[in-house]
């Protein structure tokens, strides 16, 4: 799962390679046991879009992107093609180890727009993450000994970019973002700091990125397979679109944890 800008993927003129027996019958292993314990009806077109057997599901994404760019409405059939692709594509990520964006990309999906807290781990385990709530501390035992700190008081770090290839677990759940933090005291000389992150889950529309790169597919997000070459596209402009189809809805997330600080 993934998505980048200014990206084309050029048409491959090679064979296709054959997955191992091994692989596909793992596969379809796993998503055979899952239709029977889940009865997940996306299961077929995620085993298709597992093993690279992607260009019938290509084309007609390709076909609803000219269908949302000219402002037409999707017919129920088209909806349910939709949802599958992304609970597919939900079901592929949490297998490739993507949990909070998977569930994520449900909730815009299945959610009902109510504000939504994502797992903390993802943001707690990233270096830059770690170096901004560094900074943040220092700051407010500053503060502390300054006598300048209230319990009002909220810090805030620059903006942070992760970028997919230092972090692909936090690239696919938010890769642009601030942290905040408040604190409390809680001791003689005990603060327990509370660190936000608070975000908005969109896609950019067409008319967005028409308006600001002259193009409406300068957006786009990748959705790799088992096959090498073999990457399904979905533009955000689709992605955003589905909201006035009555498919998806937007909403807040955020992720909170805590810290300890101590002053002597």
């Amino acid at each position: 799962m993934s998505r980048k800008d200014n990206i084309e993927i050029a048409p491959s003129h090679k064979k296709k390679k054959k997955l191992p027996v091994i692989i596909i019958t793992i596969c379809f292993i796993i998503l055979l046991i899952s239709f029977i314990v889940f009865r997940c009806t996306h299961i077929p077109l995620t085993f298709q879009i597992a093993v690279g057997d992607i260009s019938e599901i290509q084309q007609k994404i390709d076909m609803l992107e000219k269908k949302a760019i000219k402002g037409e409405y999707f017919s129920i059939e088209e909806k349910n093609f939709c949802v599958k692709v992304f609970d597919s594509l939900t079901f592929g990520g949490r297998v490739m180890g993507y949990r909070e964006a998977s569930e994520m990309l449900s909730h815009y999906i299945h959610g009902n727009g109510i504000a939504m807290e994502t797992g903390k781990e993802a943001f707690v385990q990233n270096k830059k993450v770690q170096q901004a709530c560094r900074q943040i501390l220092l700051r407010l035992e500053a503060d502390i000994r300054a006598q300048r700190w209230h319990e009002k008081h909220r810090y805030g770090s620059p903006t942070l970019f992760i970028s997919q290839d230092e972090d692909s677990r936090l690239f696919y759940l938010s890769n642009v973002f601030e942290v905040t933090a408040t604190a409390k005291k809680t001791g003689k000389n005990s603060y327990r700091v509370e660190f936000r992150v608070d975000r908005f889950y969109q896609f950019s529309s067409y008319q967005a990125q028409i308006k600001r790169f002259d193009t409406p597919k300068h957006l786009v997000s990748y959705f790799p397979t088992s096959v090498p070459g073999k990457t399904l596209t979905i533009d955000d402009g689709l992605s955003e679109y589905l909201v006035s189809q009555g498919i998806a809805k937007e909403f807040d997330y955020f992720a909170v944890w805590e810290d300890e600080l101590k002053i002597f």
